[in-house]
Formats: C-alpha cells, sequence, structure tokens
C-alpha cells in the first residue's frame, strides 16, 4: 500500500460553523480519487477525536434530496465534531461507488418501486461498490501528522 501524504492544507471557514477546519488533501491514496479530510481538532491532542467517515452525496449533499438523509447525517457530524474536535473525512463514493450518473437511473427504479439495494442490483452492481482501502490508509490518521 503507497504511503500517503499531506498534500495541502488550508483552514476554510464554513458557514454556521464556529470553528474553522483545516480541508487536507492527499498524495498516494488508494485509486487517486480525491477523497479529503476536514480536521476540526482544536490543537487538543490529548482526547481521541471524533471522526465521521461520510461516503459523497451530491443529491443529498448539495441539493438535499428528499430520497436519503445523508445531507443531514453531513451536517449532524459536522455540527457535533465542530463542537468536540475530531476529524471529517469526505470520501468519494457517489452512490455506494456506482456514480452519479448510475445513482440517478437507481433512482429511477426506486421510483418504480424498488430499495436502494435492489436498484442497484438491477443496473448491474452490488449493494455496496464503495471501497474503504483510502480510509485505512490514513493508519490511525497518523497521515495527518505528514508534511508536504
Amino acid at each position: 500500500m503507497p504511503k500517503v501524504r499531506i498534500r495541502n492544507r488550508v483552514s476554510i471557514p464554513l458557514k454556521e460553523l464556529k470553528n474553522t477546519p483545516d480541508f487536507i488533501t492527499f498524495y498516494g491514496l488508494f485509486e487517486n480519487k480525491e477523497h479529503i479530510a476536514l480536521d476540526f481538532r482544536h490543537n487538543n491532542n490529548s482526547i481521541a477525536p471524533l471522526v465521521r467517515i461520510h461516503s459523497e452525496c451530491m443529491t443529498g449533499d448539495v441539493f438535499h434530496s428528499l430520497k436519503c438523509d445523508c445531507g443531514e447525517q453531513l451536517n449532524e457530524a459536522l455540527q457535533l465534531i465542530n463542537n468536540e474536535g475530531g476529524i471529517l473525512l469526505y470520501m468519494r463514493h457517489e452512490g455506494r461507488g456506482i456514480g452519479l450518473y448510475n445513482k440517478i437511473d437507481a433512482y429511477r427504479l426506486q421510483n418504480e418501486g424498488l430499495d436502494t439495494f435492489q436498484a442497484n442490483l438491477q443496473i448491474g452492481f452490488s449493494q455496496d461498490e464503495r471501497e474503504f482501502v483510502p480510509t485505512a490508509q490514513c493508519d490511525g490518521f497518523s497521515a495527518f501528522r505528514n508534511t508536504n
């Protein structure tokens, strides 16, 4: 497994959050996908941080689709991590790893009565195509301490 290193770390203030997280990008992640981390650790290394692994959901996170609660899960996690300190890993796994277009195709099938799992199977995917190797590559989040 390739060694993961920080590519960039920059503070970006977010609407409605009192603390400003560091957005972290990486070199060496599995499949070279552009996963990111938001670090809200508040420089307090004495306690274990809260951690949320969140799979990208454009329809829920951005457009607030009523077909899922992904956006609500993301917002709740951001609030908790903002208050308590921690790290949010935002994984580029749109549609349980099937991609945005296929996810929209699955939504059409859901409108016809299938559930998420059945729809994914119907269009030729497994119930969940996500790959969590990049999360494991962080190895206890030691990657967050690496420098460019």
